[in-house]
Order: structure tokens, then sequence, then C-alpha cells
């Protein structure tokens, strides 16, 4: 598999500092008070979703939002069902590991770890956070002293079924106790282009994630969310993605492909391998956790 990133994709976005002070103030932006902004510090996404409208059903629901999936939480289920009725990963002793790349505090992923919380006990799926910086000691973290009581309460209970490692090195704890690197192992991975928009080394970090994915993985982008903030670091986005596309042989999908939506158009820049599943989508679902 060829790995050979040229140099001059590692340094091209790092050369101004107007670029460098527009993420600082953006990320300032981020923690302040805004909710829609701190959503993401937290790791939660359900307020958005591959094909529905925002739901917005369940903002007004308190606490017990807390304790059913929606938005993307509800479709990447969807997607995970999939692969964990395949029956070629029936008998698998390799864990289906499901990773989202950035995502902080990493509530909807502790969500869908408390959902399927039998599975993982039971050895089939692993739930990874990967940072690029931050590793939440949660009880110290300035993020955690924002969050709702209820919210605290419900990390306090799933969050050890979550897999927290660093981007850069982690490695990622088996159900046998051993220790495996990511690359070629991960089957799932979902960002809010953490390594585009975030990362000091994005077209580095970017090759990274598309060396992580089996044959059979699917990446996740939702590249709606932060536009308008990729458009004025890179003047086409997509170009990176489409590289990996070239070297890796991925296939990008633009509508869903199975499920009660399909042929809809999706939201979230998708790539997938050449031996993934279809990306499904049904209407929404009752998921209680």
């Amino acid at each position: 598999m060829e790995q050979f990133i040229p140099v001059e994709q590692i340094t091209r976005a790092q050369s101004t500092f107007s670029i460098r002070l527009r993420v600082q103030q953006i990320a300032e932006k981020t923690l302040g008070d805004n909710r829609p902004g701190f959503k993401v510090i937290e790791g939660d996404y359900s307020y958005f979703s591959m094909n529905r409208p925002a739901e917005g059903d369940f903002q007004n629901m308190g606490t017990e939002s807390l304790h059913y999936l929606h938005g993307f939480e509800s479709d990447l289920a969807s997607q995970i069902d999939m692969y964990l009725e395949d029956e070629s990963r029936t008998n698998s002793d390799q864990p289906l590991i499901i990773m989202d790349i950035g995502g902080l505090i990493g509530l909807s992923w502790v969500k869908l770890a408390a959902y399927y919380e039998q599975k993982i006990r039971a050895g089939k799926i692993i739930f990874v956070v990967a940072n690029l910086e931050y590793i939440p000691n949660i009880h110290d973290s300035l993020f955690f002293s924002k969050l709702a009581d209820e919210v605290k309460d419900f990390l306090n209970k799933y969050q050890q079924l979550v897999q927290y490692i660093h981007f850069r090195g982690g490695k990622i704890k088996l159900p046998n106790g051993s220790y495996i690197d990511p690359y070629q192992h991960v089957t799932i991975i979902h960002e809010h282009f953490a390594a585009i928009f975030w990362s000091n080394i994005p077209e580095h970090d970017i090759f990274k994630i598309a060396l992580m994915l089996t044959n059979d993985g699917i990446y996740f982008a939702d590249y709606l969310r932060f536009r308008e903030e990729l458009m004025s670091r890179y003047p086409n986005p997509h170009e990176i993605l489409d590289e990996i596309e070239r070297r890796l042989k991925f296939q990008k999908v633009d509508v869903i492909e199975s499920g009660e939506l399909q042929g809809k158009t999706s939201r979230y820049l998708i790539y997938r391998g050449p031996k993934s599943r279809p990306i499904h989508l049904d209407r929404k679902q009752e998921r209680k956790i």
C-alpha cells in the first residue's frame, strides 16, 4: 500500500499566520457559551443527520434525550447493525472498531457504547474517540465543568465503555487485553473535519485516517458544519479526499445506497472501501438506551 506523502502537501497549509489566527479565533468562539458550538466540544452529533433535517423534536426533552439515539447517532447505529448482522463477521475474532476523530468528550460515542453495551462486553465491538490534542481526564477538564449535571452523571456511568486515545500514536485495547495499532483495523471512522481543520499538519493526518480503515471500512465527514471555515483554509477542501480515493481505491458515495431512504442525497461526505457494506439509512427509528 502506497504511504508516500509529498513534502509540499505536508507544509502547504501552514504558510500564513492569518490562517493560524483564524483557527484560534474559531476555537475560542466554539469554547464559549454558544450551545451549537459547544455540542461539538461535547462530541454530540445528535443534531446532525446523513439525510434527514436536523432533529428538533427532542431538543426540549431535557434528560430524556440522553436515553435515546438521535440524528447521526441513530444513522450510525443503522450502519453498525448491518456489520454486526454480517455472517462473515459472526465468528470473527476481530471486533468491529468504530472511531470518532476529534470527538473530545465523546458524548455521542458514549451514548452509542451504552446502546451496544452487551456487544462491547461480548467483544464484538469497540468504540474509540481519537483526539488530536485533548485526552480527557474528565473530572479535571475545563469541558466537564461546563456540562449539565445530567450529562455528567451519564458520562460517569457509561464513559468507561469508550476508549480514548491520542490520534497520533495511540493504541486500541482488544477484549483479550492486548493492544493494536489502529492502522488497517478500524471499520468506521467519523469526524467533523478535525484532521483537516484543527490539525496543524492536515495533509499528513488525513492520509493517516485513510490508512486506518479496513477494506470494508467507511469514512463519514460532516463537512457542511465547517464548510465556510474550510474554504478559508483550502481553495478546494475536497482535493485531499479525492487523493485518498485515487491512492487507496476508496469510493466516494453521494447517495444513500440501501434502506428506506435509498437514493436520497447524503449531506455527509462518505468514502467506503471496496468490501464495505452499502451506505444504509432508514427513516427515524426509536432507539432507546
